[in-house]
C-alpha cells in the first residue's frame, strides 16, 4: 500500500485473522512492514485501539500528541 492514511512510502500488509476469526474481540490482525523512511499518516481509532509489536528496527509513535519511540 502506498501512502497509508496520508503517510508516505510503502506499507507491506499481510492480513493474518480477520473479524470473523477474532470472535468480536477486534477488527483484524496484521503484519505490516514499513520501508525505511516510510510512514501511516495520523487517524482516529473511535471505539477501538491499535496495537503495534515491532519485531524489527525502531518506529515513533504518535499517540494523541504523545510521541513515544
Amino acid at each position: 500500500a502506498e501512502n497509508v492514511e496520508g503517510g508516505t512510502g510503502t506499507m507491506l500488509r499481510d492480513r493474518l485473522l480477520k473479524e470473523s476469526q477474532m470472535g468480536g474481540i477486534c477488527s483484524y490482525v496484521v503484519h505490516n512492514a514499513l520501508k525505511p523512511g516510510a510512514s501511516i499518516g495520523d487517524h482516529e481509532h473511535n471505539g477501538e485501539t491499535e496495537t503495534y509489536y515491532v519485531t524489527n528496527g525502531k518506529g515513533l509513535y504518535n499517540d494523541n500528541g504523545v510521541e513515544v519511540e
